[in-house]
């Protein structure tokens, strides 16, 4: 008794229930289409990188503006959504594609709400089902890993034991500095992309006589040194990354036996692990060289 009744917003229901009436009556009469160019000139240029614009603009073309970019703004509520989206699994898009069509539409109708044409986004309350792995990554045995390594040099021979054997994302392993080598663990800490802030994994023996040679061959450098840097002492680039994936780690695993598309190294499943860690030390000189 005597109290006001709050919708979602925080509002009282009767300020946000004219406030959705006058939308009704004066908001979002512009169509879909227009917004975008808005969208387009004042958000998405501005504050996207060049990449994503592109990326976006494939997915409105093929995607988006055949179906709803006729439509009002305030016409597009969840059913429409619904609708749209079993239109684009009717026609074969796949769900991974479907997903991010989707969060294309909820970013263009966000920005609809907060420049008041709208109420609601109601590309948030559309439901797709979580995309599942098709079919299982496969993982390099030991000997193949020692194959590749075989073909590189010390520095190279211990980034592959450690993407191998540790099974760090490459921007962790090349964000690793020495003290983050234990006796018996690799500490791993956060990255743009993980989303657990330190963790740390299993330091097997062969995997730790890889790195001992590598510091040994690379000057015995400190503590807070990088241990795998460039030439000029700092941390690889994504550019980097993709050269020596390229140039490096690619013609090496070709060089030792895989073909086709079976060249991106992907952690060995436990039961290598323990294989690994009974590794013999082969009998043959590294190539010298980083």
């Amino acid at each position: 008794m005597g109290r006001h009744r709050r919708s979602h917003s925080g509002e009282s229901v009767t300020l946000w229930t004219a406030r959705l009436c006058a939308y009704r009556r004066e908001g979002g009469t512009e169509t879909l289409a227009e917004h975008v160019e808005e969208w387009w000139r004042t958000y998405a240029r501005p504050n996207l990188a060049v990449r994503t614009l592109g990326v976006y603009a494939s997915e409105w073309d093929l995607h988006v503006e055949p179906y709803l970019g006729h439509m009002r703004l305030r016409d597009i509520d969840v059913r429409v959504v619904q609708s749209w989206l079993a239109d684009l699994a009717e026609a074969g898009v796949g769900l991974p594609t479907r997903k991010r069509t989707l969060a294309l539409l909820s970013g263009v109708l966000q920005r609809a709400v907060e420049w008041q044409r709208i109420p609601s986004n109601q590309a948030r309350l559309a439901k797709l089902p979580p995309v599942r792995r098709q079919r299982e990554v496969p993982s390099m045995p030991p000997r193949v890993v020692e194959a590749i390594r075989a073909q590189l040099g010390a520095r190279d021979a211990a980034l592959v034991s450690v993407l191998a054997y540790a099974g760090p994302r490459p921007s962790e392993a090349l964000a690793r500095r020495w003290r983050d080598v234990g006796k018996s663990t690799l500490l791993m800490h956060a990255t743009k992309r993980t989303s657990r802030r330190l963790r740390s994994t299993p330091l097997l023996a062969p995997l730790r006589a890889d790195l001992t040679e590598w510091r040994l061959a690379s000057g015995r450098p400190g503590e807070d040194a990088l241990v795998f840097p460039r030439r000029d002492g700092k941390q690889w680039t994504d550019g980097d990354l993709r050269n020596w994936r390229n140039r490096v780690y690619k013609p090496a695993a070709r060089a030792a036996g895989l073909t086709g598309a079976v060249t991106t190294l992907r952690p060995a499943p436990r039961d290598h692990l323990a294989l690994a860690a009974r590794r013999p030390q082969p009998g043959r000189s590294r190539r010298v060289g980083r």
